[in-house]
């Protein structure tokens, strides 16, 4: 074969050329780069999630060892704590309250604030889990205290509320009130202006507060001169006493994140005491769940990996706020969910208790909630 015809087949073979395996190569490249990233990102947000929880544990259990105390042994006081738990800074406040109104003025019980921060990607992190104490020997008698009239909360929910495209809340809203020393019963109405018009709601007594569910369609958004804000005004007669709540409705132009679904399992949340000649209503021990909790809520219109946190919070049996922080699903970035081992939590016992869902998303500070009213039963002996 001639050095011509052997030149001639070795043009003719099929090959990759240097310039087509560097463009192959970027191309592979840039593919790994954008699972790097994807995987960067997945860790992040994991870490958040596990930072958090550990913040959690550490909240309660702080609480939880103060609550065991003897009354007199628990000091007043601030007391800041950064070296026993790595990557925490847990203060701990302890301030005497006020058991009828929860003011500062008369020593009958001991408000307890623990607050923990810390930072994740150089952003600032923080919770904060709070209790009241009283003396084991002798329960303060509400009776006994005779308080003054007083409207001592009030509160709408869901705080703040998306809005549809008409500016009206997606959901209806739910009043509520609590009041001490009155001798009879009050009329308690919740009023507000709506596009100019005035607009009121009778609250009426529920299984632990004065409640009423106003309708979405009397509710608007107010335009940027007012901020989204509408100011809902509580007024109680006899005494005639007045307290207001700002009501927060997103612009319908946003696009903000929403909790859709919520549940508790099981749907009945059984507490018992284990001393017979107690009450959960009274009894300062060991009225805890009796079953484990699955708490779960799905959330929508956010990035998964901008999401602060999503977290459940209820009513303790001394009416203080108990938290737990749900977990992102592995196979659905909307799913959250954690538990509650059984005989951990001291519920408060009612047939219409809140739990109320709260989705914070770290890009804008922007917060969701909703409530889910679940059942708190006592299991008699």
């Amino acid at each position: 074969m001639t050095s011509a015809r052997v030149r001639q087949r070795l043009a003719g073979d099929d090959g990759m050329s240097l310039v087509e395996l560097l463009v192959a190569m970027f191309v592979i490249s840039v593919g790994l780069f954008a699972l790097l990233n994807s995987f960067i990102a997945s860790m992040q947000s994991a870490l958040d999630q596990q930072m958090r929880s550990e913040a959690t544990r550490i909240g309660t259990e702080r609480l939880e060892t103060l609550r065991s105390m003897d009354f007199d042994d628990v000091e007043v006081g601030t007391e800041t704590d950064s070296t026993t738990f790595d990557g925490y800074t847990v203060v701990t406040e302890v301030a005497w309250m006020d058991a009828s109104d929860g003011s500062p003025d008369n020593e009958q019980v001991k408000a307890v604030t623990v607050t923990i921060t810390w930072e994740v990607r150089g952003q600032a992190r923080e919770s904060v889990f709070d209790t009241a104490i009283s003396p084991l020997s002798t329960q303060v008698d509400s009776e006994s205290i005779d308080p003054d009239p007083a409207l001592t909360s009030v509160g709408a929910s869901p705080d703040p509320v998306p809005t549809d495209e008409n500016g009206h809340p997606v959901e209806d809203i739910q009043l509520d009130a609590s009041v001490v020393g009155f001798e009879s019963d009050p009329l308690i109405v919740a009023s507000w202006e709506s596009e100019g018009v005035p607009k009121s709601e009778q609250l009426d007594w529920g299984a632990d507060k004065w409640r009423a569910t106003a309708d979405r369609g009397d509710f608007a958004w107010p335009g940027d001169d007012g901020e989204g804000n509408i100011t809902i005004t509580f007024t109680t007669t006899p005494e005639n006493l007045t307290r207001t709540y700002d009501l927060t409705l997103l612009d319908p132009d946003a696009d903000p994140p929403q909790i859709t679904s919520t549940s508790v399992s099981p749907t009945v949340i059984r507490v018992k005491e284990k001393h017979s000649n107690h009450e959960c209503t009274h009894s300062q021990h060991h009225c805890k769940n009796l079953d484990e909790l699955t708490f779960s809520a799905t959330v929508e219109n956010f990035d998964p990996d901008n999401v602060d946190s999503v977290k459940v919070r209820y009513l303790r049996r001394d009416g203080s706020n108990g938290e737990l922080a749900l977990q992102q699903s592995e196979s659905n970035p909307l799913d959250w969910q954690s538990t509650i081992p059984a005989e951990q939590v001291e519920f408060k016992v009612g047939s219409d208790q809140p739990f109320t869902f709260i989705a914070t998303e770290v890009t804008d500070g922007v917060s969701v909630s909703t409530v889910l009213n679940v059942t708190v039963q006592e299991v008699k002996n």
